[in-house]
């Protein structure tokens, strides 16, 4: 199964309910997926090569990938969507009050 989650609040400065809601649901869910043999797509709206690193050398493996869509204004709307409807990933979750369009 491929898991997409919207990781982009996960990785913000502000650390309100969501966000923290988001970081402990990513860092939780990724050694479960690991262990059954599912896929994991973590979907970020501005490029930051820390937060790759340490995803890489805290789960190594294949099972999880960081996704790139830069973007500030709208990105779950527009970017967001367009990247979902392309790659297809079996659930999507976000922890956000927005959805992705389409």
């Amino acid at each position: 199964m491929i898991i997409g989650i919207d990781a982009s609040r996960a990785v913000t400065e502000q650390k309100t309910r969501t966000e923290a809601y988001a970081h402990f649901l990513i860092e939780h869910l990724l050694p479960l997926t690991a262990t059954a043999g599912h896929q994991v797509r973590l979907y970020f709206n501005e490029e930051d090569p820390q937060v790759a690193d340490a995803l890489a050398e805290r789960y190594p493996g294949d099972h999880v990938t960081i996704v790139n869509i830069p973007l500030n204004r709208l990105w779950t709307h527009v970017r967001l969507g367009q990247t979902l409807r392309s790659e297809r990933p079996d659930v999507f979750f976000t922890p956000a009050h927005v959805i992705p369009a389409g």
